[in-house]
């Protein structure tokens, strides 16, 4: 087995704060008409391995911050929130526009829309046994699955999906 290197306790908290520092800078002061992604995307992506490495010492700042039930609650939706904010602010972009105006109501829109499909769609899909469904139910997931996973693949070579062997 390894052995665990942790940071020293006042260097994790003062790498936590830094990097959280600069997350906020780059967002703050990146402007539109600069080049994203690009070297600049750098800061956020090593400050964020930087919080984790802060996080291996379980003493540290980050765990207290960052374990607060509201960071706790935007974790389990961040994935719908990754999914929803793309579509809400693309459409509201070709509609009413992103200003000052208008992007209160496409952060809620976002936020409501992550957190009904996580309790609608991820933790119903997450409780479900299919250990026991049938070989017609895995064909048509399967199926399902190629469509919205490789749908350039399917079309370009006119398949409507491809199953494991032993599915068929």
């Amino acid at each position: 087995k390894k052995p665990e290197h942790k940071p020293a306790l006042w260097f994790a908290n003062t790498l936590f704060v830094i990097s959280i520092i600069a997350i906020i800078a780059v967002a703050l002061l990146l402007e539109s008409k600069q080049v994203f992604p690009g070297l600049i995307a750098l800061i956020p992506c090593l400050a964020c391995v930087a919080i984790l490495y802060a996080g291996t010492n379980t003493k540290c700042l980050s765990h207290s911050v960052l374990g607060l039930p509201v960071f706790v609650k935007i974790g389990l939706i961040s994935y719908s929130l990754y999914l929803w904010h793309w579509g809400v602010l693309a459409l509201s972009k070709w509609t009413v526009g992103i200003n000052k105006w208008t992007i209160l109501f496409q952060l809620i829109m976002i936020f409501l829309l992550a957190v009904l499909s996580y309790k609608y769609i991820e933790i119903p899909i997450r409780k479900l046994d299919i250990t026991n469904a049938s070989i017609q139910t895995r064909k048509i997931g399967y199926m399902l699955q190629d469509y919205f996973l490789f749908p350039h693949f399917n079309v370009k070579n006119n398949l409507i999906f491809s199953l494991p062997k032993e599915t068929l």
